[in-house]
């Protein structure tokens, strides 16, 4: 969490240069940042669910293929 705090900083004050910054700009570097963070961490979930997702995907259709092969071979 530290360092998506730390990179969204670092985006943000890399956005405008503050030394030209006029005085309602702040929260317009701040939101950038915000948006930086709120991006980061659609992207980790992103990578985090999306393959874990497929594993149990696969999973169950691999017990649904294994429960109607058993089905069709009591059935004949």
């Amino acid at each position: 969490m530290v360092a998506v705090l730390t990179w969204g900083a670092v985006a943000a004050v890399s956005l405008v240069d503050l030394s030209k910054a006029e005085v309602g700009q702040g929260v317009f570097v701040l939101a950038a940042g915000l948006l930086v963070i709120y991006a980061m961490a659609l992207l980790a979930g992103l990578l985090m669910w999306v393959p874990g997702g497929l594993i149990y995907i696969a999973a169950g259709l691999a017990l649904a293929g294994l429960w109607l092969k058993r089905t069709e071979s009591v059935a004949v």
